[in-house]
Order: C-alpha cells, then structure tokens, then sequence
C-alpha cells in the first residue's frame, strides 16, 4: 500500500495482532500518532530513522527495537532510505 511517506506491506493479519513491514523514504515521516488501543514494537532492519518517543527524541540505528505502550506519542522519520518491521496488536 503506498503512503505519502513510503509504502507500507502487510505480511499479517490476525484477530490478535498484524505484522507489517514500514519502507520510509530519507526525508519523510509518519505523522505523530498517539493510539487508544493498539500497542507496537518495532525492530530498525535498515537505515535511520529520528525516533520521537513521548517528548524525547532519539537517532534510532539498525539492530534496534522499540516497544510503544498504548497511548504513547510516537513518530518515526527517516533520515536515510529506512526499512521498519512492525508487529502490533
């Protein structure tokens, strides 16, 4: 599925949880998120990304994962052409 920020590949999809996998193109980004259900990790295959986490931010490196609680504000942008795997429930 193709987003404004890269595309975007679902490889699963389940009553429980989804699997997907994030292409995000250097330069752009996700758009601030904060969700009321669902919570996410996040494992960095590729790239870099600036990861704003609550209201820190952080240089997120390849080999890196994340986990994002419910109601957590989050945004990933790419500094580098980045590939993101995500699973969430």
């Amino acid at each position: 599925m193709e987003k404004p920020w890269g595309r975007e590949i679902w490889y699963a999809h389940t009553v429980d949880y989804a699997g997907k996998v994030l292409l995000v193109s250097a330069g752009k980004r996700l758009s601030l998120q904060k969700h009321e259900i669902k919570e996410e990790t996040l494992y960095l295959l590729s790239g870099k990304v600036i990861l704003t986490y609550g209201d820190k931010t952080y240089e997120w490196e390849p080999g890196e994962a994340v986990h994002i609680p419910t109601g957590t504000i989050h945004r990933f942008e790419a500094v580098e052409d980045s590939v993101l795997l995500e699973v969430s429930t």
